[in-house]
């Protein structure tokens, strides 16, 4: 089942498209331990701090792929 429409932003600043319900994934993220935002147009913002260490984003997109499998689809 298809969780993502399309990848938005450029660098850190990405911006997930989301057909299923954007907050259905943002809490399977904060299961993972990973903290994102909900924005308009039914996307999850990731706006990481400027001290941000490459452990960091290994580990916040290790966590993608089971959140997304953890997400229920919308269809």
């Amino acid at each position: 089942s298809q969780v993502l429409a399309e990848a938005r932003g450029r660098g850190l600043m990405i911006g997930l498209k989301c057909v299923v319900p954007n907050g259905a994934l943002n809490d399977a993220l904060r299961r993972h331990k990973v903290l994102a935002v909900l924005a308009g147009d039914n996307v999850v913002r990731f706006l990481p701090p400027l001290i941000l260490e490459d452990s960091h984003i290994d580990e916040a997109c290790g966590a993608q792929r089971p959140s997304m499998a953890a997400t229920p689809s919308g269809a």
